[in-house]
């Protein structure tokens, strides 16, 4: 936690150093701003501002800063195709009219923090528990296999045995131990494990849920309420200041880290950040914490909540979107807990976790790529998504497609590839194009089954405007990170970059193997890859980028050109 806060902190300090020009190059600060109107909001108004062109990864609820010691307001609101910025002022900066911004937002580690040091002066003092005792941070620590529900190279899934079954049957014969569960791109990791909490309120056992942030912890918990008998609704508790127009039917809020430790008593479930979950009064407070996204989360906050229930069920994939990482830290530091427990393997053995091995997703021809460069190929399409079809201009049938645009002098964002995808959604949506589900029914394609990722912020807005001159403002459009989870038809990935030396962020990160898993796995029936023909020629200097270069490649390899299919 301190390397990660000091790094914060020093970049903290740069950005507030440098001058307007060279806040202009930096992506946590937005620079050039003009004042245009200032909105309304109970005391103290909302600043609209516009900016020139560049590339911003400033979101809603970043602290604004102009300097070190000025606090101008929080960002509320970015559009990066019209390219303004909404910051909701302070009242002793109503009057302040900045020309450049930089963005802060840190939340301390406590009690994180002290969660752990507690763990580390429990062994310092008495060492580990004997392995008959119950200690879930040990177990993780060790990566050991379920205790109590397995046997050592004896697989948890009985044969002929339906997965969720599976799932449930284990979750609820468990007893001081930690299952892991993975699910690849459209594996239903959500449902499952929301089936998962119904079963043990219904078995009378007090559940509790966490991640990385409020929205998937709302999303499971929303998921389990819709799921639940009727006979029986789930009392759950959601700890999290909210508007009262935000709330979710059936669910109930509370503010305070108090409050929810008073009411943990009062239901079935509560859903709570690893900041609620590691003070000390959470000890034992649940039967089973079921840490959704457990890909994203670090083991380091894994442990820190550890204390808090008598079992972890960790779902999730460590394959999609990674733990966020700034510092930097010794080996086996720096993963998500998922990671930890899968020991370097793609996918979790059978004796030790779940893998939920069918895609309700992918085409077979999309499956395939998938499954190969990131499965160990154990990944296969269920029953039915080989109906799934389509009948379009220039995409006919499923599978992976290569649109190559020639371009040079591209960073973060390229006007070409813009255009190109805008013209590709124009000629997918003409009329007479249709799409055919995994239950056989046709029906027209619609701007709805079209979704368009893109790895830089500065390229979202590009294509955004390419399609809005098009008529097309109706097609979604976004970064890797806003479409995790989510599905079309149809989507395709643009990568705006030039040449791999023009990456602003390197080859670590445009190439990065999760991410392109994530933006090619969105798409049911076609995935299409738009991108520069010399993004295929790197300069490899390492063996990681060969392998990040090589799955790139492959997936280059094994499609057909937009228009030849």
């Amino acid at each position: 936690y301190w390397r990660e806060q000091k790094v914060a902190w020093w970049e903290f300090f740069r950005l507030a150093e440098l001058d307007d020009e060279a806040r202009l190059e930096e992506p946590r600060a937005i620079a050039g701003l003009e004042y245009v109107t200032s909105i309304p909001d109970k005391r103290i108004p909302i600043d609209r501002f516009r900016f020139p062109e560049q590339e911003v990864l400033v979101g809603e609820g970043d602290e604004a800063h102009a300097t070190a010691k000025l606090e101008v307001g929080t960002v509320r609101s970015v559009d990066h195709v019209a390219r303004t910025i909404d910051v909701k002022k302070k009242g002793a900066t109503v009057d302040v009219r900045p020309t450049s911004l930089f963005t802060h937002k840190l939340i301390g580690p406590r009690p994180k923090d002290a969660a752990l040091l507690r763990l580390g002066t429990e062994i310092a003092e008495h060492g580990w528990p004997a392995r008959s005792d119950v200690s879930l941070a040990r177990d993780l620590l060790f990566k050991s296999s379920p205790r109590s529900i397995s046997q050592p190279g004896t697989p948890l899934r009985r044969p002929g045995e339906a997965i969720d079954a599976c799932a449930i049957r284990l979750a609820l014969a468990l007893d001081g131990t930690v299952l892991p569960i993975q699910g690849p791109p459209g594996s239903g990791k959500t449902e499952l494990a929301a089936k998962i909490i119904c079963a043990l309120a219904q078995a009378g056992r007090r559940v509790g849920v966490t991640a990385t942030s409020h929205a998937v912890i709302a999303n499971l918990i929303k998921r389990a309420v819709a799921g639940a008998d009727a006979r029986r609704p789930l009392r759950a508790l959601i700890r999290h200041d909210i508007d009262d127009e935000d709330e979710l039917p059936g669910i109930e809020y509370v503010a305070k880290a108090e409050k929810a430790e008073e009411r943990i008593d009062e239901v079935d479930v509560l859903g709570a950040t690893a900041w609620q979950w590691a003070r000390p009064a959470m000890a034992d407070s649940v039967d089973v914490l079921i840490i959704d996204e457990a890909g994203q989360m670090s083991l380091a906050d894994a442990l820190a909540v550890s204390a808090c229930a008598r079992n972890l069920v960790l779902v999730g994939d460590p394959q999609q979107l990674e733990q966020p990482i700034q510092g930097t830290h010794p080996d086996g530091v720096a993963i998500s807990v998922l990671e930890h427990m899968l020991d370097g393997a793609q996918t979790i053995p059978a004796d030790r976790g779940l893998f939920l091995e069918e895609t309700h997703r992918l085409h077979p021809s999309i499956c395939w790529f998938t499954t190969e460069q990131f499965y160990e190929k154990r990944l296969r399409p269920a029953a039915g998504v080989e109906r799934q079809a389509l009948t379009t201009r220039e995409v006919t049938v499923p599978g992976l497609y290569w649109l190559p645009v020639l371009h040079e002098g591209n960073q973060n964002r390229s006007s070409e590839e813009a255009s190109a995808v805008a013209t590709l959604v124009a000629s997918c949506l003409a009329r007479g194009a249709r799409w055919t589900n995994s239950r056989g029914e046709a029906e027209p394609l619609r701007p709805a089954d079209i979704l368009i990722v893109a790895p830089y912020n500065a390229h979202v807005a590009a294509i955004r405007e390419a399609l809005a001159a098009a008529g097309r403002s109706d097609v979604r459009v976004g970064t890797v990170d806003k479409f995790q989870g989510q599905q079309a038809p149809i989507a395709i990935y643009s990568m705006a970059t030039s040449l791999p030396e023009d990456a602003p962020r390197g080859l670590s990160f445009l190439y990065n193997r999760n991410r392109l898993n994530v933006a090619t796995s969105r798409a049911r029936c076609a995935s299409v890859l738009v991108c520069s023909p010399a993004l295929l020629r790197p300069d490899c200097r390492t063996p990681q980028h060969l392998r990040l270069a090589s799955t790139l490649a492959r997936f280059v390899e094994l499609c057909s050109r937009v228009g030849d299919a």
